[in-house]
């Protein structure tokens, strides 16, 4: 990297932790500024509420007046007190009513301000968030780890870690090296999602109960038995596995055939393979060259490349 690129960069940086003090002044700011909103809402209530409480007590106090009234024999009294009560209930509804809309509109109008604030401060983290990963991204870019929180720096180091693994997976050695590393059980699963990549429904045959074949696929109405054997490169595959595989291909009619190995072929092998219509053998070269293939695919499947 040449020296000015590295003063860019840093200049960058200082720039990026300038905007974020500034957003971070702001926030706090803001962040009192909705506190203090949201203490007045509550008054608010608590405020209508007692007027409400009020207005009943003057309608209560009427009607008890008139009620009473009756027996004082009075008639005067009782024409005041149906005006006074008249007067407390209209000037009381007049009051209330006003109220209620002042209320109702102040409410709303400090609910709106509310809302406004919180998506205000959802917006200066956002950006706070945004500029902290450029930042994180500029000093991963000089080698300035310590400026890293420590597990921001611990996830760095482990995609990396997981980047240089699967780029070493699609080479052909890297690609061998997985593959001799899977257990038998590993080896088939292995096999079987390589064929459902090319189109087969492929499933494992249960343990103990293959009759020579590991795995059963279908593809439009095709028949498909494989039999996989996780071989050392010197323990090659003779003729008289071929011919058991056979035996399970002749069960079915129009039934193809894979014998899929990590080791090789002898001659007989091959020749017995030849004679046999549909019948194809898979070596290491074959079964590494679909796996570098379809090795995007690999990773995106729940198990990803662990099969054991």
């Amino acid at each position: 990297m040449a020296v000015k690129s590295k003063q860019s960069i840093r200049a960058g940086i200082a720039n990026k932790k300038r905007l974020n003090e500034d957003r971070e002044r702001k926030l706090q700011a803001r962040e009192i500024e909705l506190a203090e909103l949201k203490q007045k809402l509550p008054t608010q209530i608590k405020e209508s509420r007692g007027y409400d409480n009020l207005r009943w007590a003057l309608i209560i106090g009427g009607i008890f007046c008139l009620l009473i009234a009756p027996l004082t024999n009075g008639v005067s009294m009782v024409l005041g007190a149906l005006l006074l009560f008249s007067l407390f209930v209209i000037s009381g509804y007049a009051d209330s009513d006003q109220r209620k809309k002042d209320e109702k509109s102040g409410s709303a109008k400090l609910k709106n301000r509310i809302e406004r604030k919180s998506e205000d401060i959802a917006h200066i983290l956002s950006m706070i968030k945004n500029t902290q990963s450029e930042i994180d991204q500029a000093n991963i870019q000089l080698g300035n780890w310590d400026e890293l929180k420590a597990e921001d720096r611990e996830a760095v180091l482990a995609k990396r870690r997981e980047q240089k693994r699967l780029a070493e997976l699609r080479t052909e050695q890297g690609a061998e090296k997985y593959i001799r590393s899977l257990s038998p059980q590993g080896f088939e699963r292995l096999i079987a999602d390589l064929l459902k990549f090319e189109g087969w429904d492929a499933k494992l045959t249960k343990s103990g109960a293959d009759q020579g074949v590991d795995i059963e696929a279908t593809k439009r109405g095709t028949y498909l038995v494989v039999q996989c054997k996780l071989y050392a490169k010197g323990n090659m595959i003779g003729s008289p596995a071929i011919r058991d595989l056979a035996g399970a291909q002749a069960r079915f009619p129009q039934t193809r055939a894979i014998f899929a190995t990590t080791s090789s072929y002898s001659k007989p092998a091959i020749l017995e393979a030849k004679s046999h219509r549909y019948l194809r053998l898979w070596n290491m070269d074959s079964i590494k060259m679909r796996f570098i293939r379809h090795m995007d695919q690999l990773e995106n499947l729940p198990s990803g490349l662990k099969r054991g």
